[in-house]
């Protein structure tokens, strides 16, 4: 369960803010106006010292304004619910019941932090397309539903604490882990398999397979997504490629193939979107960091060979 998010502690918190505002409520009744006015003013500011002093961005503004405006409410509806619970005539049922709010707010917060202890807490099971995949939790992984309603998993598979969530709501739909689940999209960070080889291609090692070392020369992968849809369109692209524009490519018929803007000229670094159709319900499409446009290098073909490569690695017995 530890470590928790920020999320859970600003729960946590807030939970305790509750229960303290609740029980001075119902032991000494209404507070004077004064006092309570000065404590949600309180409430609503305190966020904002610290906000200065870190710096008044769009993303501090914004977790101001929601501590604040947290803090003022929970602080607002403790004390109406220490007041309400004050018409009670047995004080320990009172004192029970002005804290269950609390108690429970915080055994909610969590509960989304426990991940189980079973299979699915170390990888994932994913079937997409034609592919069956095992994904380590350290890969990290994500999947959006194009159609919101539709039944399945969705969110992110990771060892981020902020994931927790998402990782238990993935072990409850796959049986712990021992049942593979139905995915129409698949989001991988590449990252660590990119490490891999590398580490792999260095003189001495002679561990990595034909083909890939001098692809990796060339083609550096970041992040590859599978698509497995009706429509055999890549979407959603979650920001790593313009979608519509290899969509367009795709309905003209280009089964596979890539596009690469121009190189950063400070660096000489292109960041390409390269796609292989890899089955006629699968689509992938990766993202990669090349140099230079060389002759006689071709990114569609280095693309595949390191895409085959890692899905030897995650492809489930």
């Amino acid at each position: 369960m530890l470590p928790f998010h920020d999320d859970t502690i600003a729960l946590l918190a807030l939970a305790l803010l509750g229960a303290v505002s609740a029980s001075l409520a119902l032991r000494h009744g209404r507070l004077r106006r004064g006092l309570e006015a000065l404590g949600l003013a309180i409430a609503l500011l305190w966020p904002w010292p610290i906000a200065i002093h870190v710096g008044l961005d769009h993303v501090f503004i914004q977790a101001a304004l929601y501590l604040g405006v947290g803090t003022f409410l929970v602080l607002l509806l403790g004390t109406g619910w220490g007041l309400w619970c004050r018409r009670l005539p047995n004080r320990s049922a009172a004192l029970a019941l002005v804290l269950l709010p609390a108690l429970a707010a915080a055994g909610y917060g969590l509960e989304r932090q426990r991940v189980p202890d079973a299979p699915c807490a170390e990888r994932a099971w994913f079937h997409i397309g034609e592919l069956s995949l095992l994904v380590p939790r350290s890969t990290g992984v994500q999947s959006v539903r194009a159609d919101p309603s539709a039944a399945g998993w969705q969110g992110r598979y990771s060892l981020w604490v902020g994931d927790k969530p998402d990782v238990r709501a993935y072990c409850g739909v796959s049986a712990g882990g021992l049942e593979p689940v139905s995915v129409a999209h698949l989001w991988l960070s590449a990252s660590g398999f990119v490490k891999r080889r590398r580490a792999e291609c260095l003189p001495g090692a002679g561990a990595a397979p034909a083909g890939v070392c001098a692809a990796l020369e060339r083609t550096a992968l970041t992040v590859v997504q599978f698509y497995a849809r009706p429509d055999g369109m890549p979407g959603p692209s979650l920001g790593q490629f313009d979608h519509r524009l290899v969509g367009q490519a795709i309905a003209a018929g280009e089964g596979d193939g890539h596009r690469c803007p121009q190189a950063n000229p400070a660096t000489g670094t292109r960041h390409c979107t390269i796609w292989h159709r890899l089955g006629p319900q699968l689509l992938a499409v990766s993202s990669a960091r090349l140099g230079l446009p060389e002759d006689g290098t071709d990114p569609t073909a280095d693309a595949r060979v390191l895409l085959e490569a890692l899905l030897v690695e995650l492809r489930a017995p």
